[in-house]
């Protein structure tokens, strides 16, 4: 199985919350069509029924109707614009992914 983190996968793009920068910059296109601010170390896109928000020190947190997610620990975020994903990498070698969906 592909790993959805992995950079090498054709169309997503593998950005360390290190480089917070670029993670800014790839939030606010993948926030299109949403309302996107940075306030403090945290990046937070809302759209009409989902919010995503991201903190530098590695918390990510995402709300829709019936559905929420949250983790602490976030090593990095893959995107991939194309096909409006993003996905949540963890630090702690913990194999499971979370993928936002653009709504």
């Amino acid at each position: 199985m592909t790993d959805p983190t992995d950079e090498r996968r054709e169309g997503a793009r593998r950005v360390p919350l290190s480089d917070w920068d670029a993670v800014v910059e790839h939030l606010e296109r993948f926030c299109a069509g949403g309302e996107f601010e940075v306030d403090d170390g945290r990046a937070v896109c809302r759209f009409a029924n989902a919010r995503l928000a991201v903190s530098r020190d590695g918390t990510v947190e995402t709300g829709m109707p019936l559905h929420a997610f949250a983790r602490d620990g976030v090593d990095a975020l893959a995107f991939d614009h194309d096909r409006g994903e993003l996905t949540v990498a963890t630090a702690d070698g913990d194999r499971s992914t979370y993928t936002f969906r653009r709504p």
